[in-house]
């Protein structure tokens, strides 16, 4: 969910997807946070507590934090994003047909750091990062569908939540809670 922020350039994130919150600590804001294809963290507000899921279908853990506000892809932006959302889902559908694991999620950022090459070089440190990022998660799976993918003012392509933990992937599949937008441009 998103919410307005403090200020007029930030924004509120709240997730039930530990690894959607770990992606900005530990990738964006430790491992790579200068480049621009990540998004920029304002704060970090941690694990708020838990949170009954729909239906009392269990509970999760929400996380919460503030980030300069993105906007939605367009132009050359948005030509870059169905590439690589095209390169990624072709790949991530074959194997979920299989089995939904680490290993081929995996497998399927590792083919996008081999196309990378042929992208900018921050582009590049962007894939390589977050190969380093999902080799450390093993719950963790790809995520790059068109609500993942925004832009900056000047056109920049950022990755703004690239990855999801199999629980929360299987849960909406599953429909135990939904997409909810609290917050529209």
């Amino acid at each position: 969910m998103v919410f307005e922020g403090n200020a007029s350039d930030t924004v509120l994130k709240l997730t039930i997807d530990r690894i959607a919150y770990e992606m900005i600590g530990d990738c964006v804001t430790r491992v790579d946070e200068n480049n621009p294809h990540f998004t920029k963290v304002v704060n970090r507000f941690g694990n708020l507590g838990p949170v009954l899921l729909r239906n009392g279908s269990g509970v999760r853990s929400a996380y919460a934090f503030e980030c300069e506000r993105l906007h939605k892809v367009s132009g050359n932006a948005k030509s870059l994003a169905r590439r690589i959302q095209s390169e990624t889902v072709t790949k991530f559908k074959e194997y979920l047909q299989r089995d939904p694991c680490h290993e081929v999620h995996l497998a399927c950022v590792r083919a996008l750091e081999d196309q990378s090459r042929c992208y900018s070089g921050d582009l590049g440190e962007a894939f390589d990062s977050l190969v380093t990022f999902l080799s450390n998660f093993p719950e963790g799976i790809t995520d790059f569908h068109n609500d993942n993918f925004m832009q900056r003012s000047d056109g920049t392509l950022v990755f703004s939540d690239p990855f999801a933990d199999i629980e929360t992937y299987l849960g909406y599949r599953r429909g135990d809670y939904q997409h909810s937008r609290a917050f529209r441009q």
